[in-house]
């Protein structure tokens, strides 16, 4: 129930890579918008490695080092992994889970394979509209039954960051017309569609279980939820003022990295704990500690 409840949202992890993706989508729109020179599409593709894949790298090599340090062997019930060193490369060749060193490798492994076919979706929307887009998109939250392409599914989040960047200016115009409060509802209303999956987990099996939380309805509610948080950040003022201030800035600047190594960290922590897990009170000091170190790091 804590996961549906109000504190859902503090710990919707699920929810935060769907934010995250449909931001790439609306970002890499702006990059490909802004860029009409010759040998754009190449020129994307190689910033989108170069972006994505070195910090990868090195994450994964810190996750390795740490685990061979800090993880006793022979642990009946371990909370992490430990690779042996010669399926390194397999791992740092692109990225993914790393056999489980870094389980936030996952969303990477879609952002790169997103990244692949999003020039494709740019030029479908400037020459079918960026409706077509949308409809696609949606095909695509069935893909075929080949955890190939998976990946497949989440080109709707991407679509809809294209969307809100193809619809920046007339939505604008919209809102000026409706009522100032608007922006923030929707992003309350964002907050609800993020939260929606948990709820609706709760009241099917009294258990908030999104081991199908890539099923196609709840990458839908995700989607759409993310969507919203995104149009209230352009639109809200009080929202943009508060994601324009230097500490907001500053997270915004060192999210990836943050992202990529605040794992490898809280598992220093989780495998000193007794048993591997943590009181309310040790929990939350675990948290700040964790977010103080990452941050450092």
């Amino acid at each position: 129930s804590l996961w549906a409840g109000p504190f859902g949202l503090r710990i919707n992890g699920s929810g935060a890579v769907h934010v995250f993706f449909v931001l790439s989508g609306y970002v890499l729109a702006l990059t490909l918008g802004r860029d009409d020179s010759p040998g754009r599409t190449i020129r994307f593709y190689v910033r989108r490695v170069f972006r994505v894949h070195p910090p990868y790298v090195v994450a994964v090599l810190l996750a390795w080092l740490v685990s061979q340090w800090a993880m006793p062997r022979g642990l009946a019930d371990p909370p992490w992994v430990r690779v042996p060193a010669r399926v390194l490369p397999v791992a740092l060749a692109f990225p993914s889970m790393a056999f489980g060193l870094l389980p936030v490798g996952w969303s990477l492994f879609v952002e790169l394979a997103q990244s692949a076919i999003f020039p494709l979706l740019f030029v479908l929307s400037r020459r079918l509209g960026v409706w077509f887009v949308l409809v696609v998109a949606v095909l695509l939250l069935n893909p075929l039954d080949d955890p190939r392409v998976h990946f497949l599914r989440f080109t709707l989040d991407f679509a809809l960051g294209l969307a809100l960047a193809a619809w920046s200016a007339p939505m604008a115009r919209a809102l000026i017309r409706l009522p100032r409060a608007t922006p923030a509802v929707i992003g309350l209303a964002g907050v609800a569609l993020l939260q929606l999956p948990f709820l609706l987990g709760l009241a099917g099996n009294r258990w908030v279980d999104l081991a199908q939380g890539h099923a196609p309805l709840v990458v839908a509610q995700f989607a759409l939820g993310a969507s919203c948080l995104v149009v209230a950040a352009l639109h809200a003022p009080t929202l943009r003022r508060a994601l324009g201030t230097p500490i907001a800035l500053y997270f915004g600047r060192i999210s990836y990295s943050l992202y990529l190594v605040h794992y490898t960290i809280l598992m220093l922590f989780v495998l000193a704990a007794p048993g591997h897990s943590f009181s309310w009170p040790v929990a939350l000091a675990v948290f700040v500690a964790t977010l103080a170190v990452s941050t450092v790091l």
